[in-house]
């Protein structure tokens, strides 16, 4: 079993957690995130028995792989001025399925992304926004569930 942590090496919380678990004899690797580099590519295979491999390191059944603060994912520089946004996204959308496709494969994930899809908070008066415009009583709150929805347009 190997922990697979996407942050880079030296991040604050990253180097003392790999040290520890190095010192107890797991191998621990880091990946920064998705890029154009090699170093930061992704390789997915998608069928009956689903791979993936980050970088240099295959994702193997047992292993453990923490979602701690990768890079954001960063397109090519070469690509024309044009294309940059399209690219962006698209970069940032693949990004998204990697996060979620760990989550099919038999693998531990730390920080699963599907648990920060659901952010259970208190909505107060002032927010009618999610009462579909319908302002609960004065003084009192309602439980919901609010799903990140990126800006339109980004």
């Amino acid at each position: 079993m190997r922990v697979i942590v996407l942050a880079q090496e030296n991040d604050n919380h990253t180097a003392p957690i790999k040290w520890a678990l190095e010192k107890g004899g797991y191998q621990v690797a880091c990946w920064g995130g998705l890029s154009w580099t090699e170093q930061q590519q992704v390789s997915l295979l998608l069928d009956d028995q689903s791979k993936m491999v980050l970088g240099p390191y295959a994702v193997e059944p047992g292993d453990a792989v923490w979602i701690r603060r990768p890079d954001q994912p960063v397109p090519n520089p070469k690509v024309s001025e044009a294309d940059r946004k399209f690219a962006e996204l698209e970069y940032r959308s693949f990004y998204h399925c990697i996060a979620y496709t760990l989550e099919l494969l038999p693998v531990w994930v730390v920080n699963r992304p599907v648990s920060t899809a659901f952010v259970p908070c208190e909505v107060s008066s002032s927010n009618t926004s999610i009462s579909g415009g319908q302002a609960p009583l004065s003084g009192s709150s309602q439980k919901a569930l609010l799903i990140p929805v990126p800006p339109a347009g980004s």
